[in-house]
């Protein structure tokens, strides 16, 4: 296992995508399976090729998800909405004179 740590398994789409399908055939890499053996130097670099936005997408991604994350925990109050009258504003509201009640 210790031998391909310093390789990328890539499919021939893969190859494709990253611009790297000439190099099939060549000691650059190394078939395996229904793929390919990459070094993963080489991969890194053409990958960083094809998408140089990747990082910033990715930070974006990050931020926003911490930023959501965030949201999720913060303590919310819920306010009852009062439609009535207390019952002692209404039995006092019944003595006063009229003339108070146009406050």
């Amino acid at each position: 296992d210790a031998v391909y740590d310093d390789f990328k398994f890539v499919t021939k789409e893969d190859l494709d995508r990253l611009a790297l399908g000439h190099l099939v055939g060549t000691n650059m890499l190394r078939a395996y399976m229904h793929g390919f053996f990459v070094d993963a130097r080489l991969w890194k670099r053409a990958n960083a090729l094809v998408s140089p936005f990747a990082y910033e997408q990715y930070r974006a991604e990050r931020v926003a998800a911490k930023l959501e994350a965030e949201r999720k925990t913060r303590i919310t109050v819920e306010r009852k909405v009062v439609t009535a009258s207390p019952p002692a504003i209404g039995s006092y509201a019944g003595h006063v004179p009229p003339p108070l009640l146009r406050l």
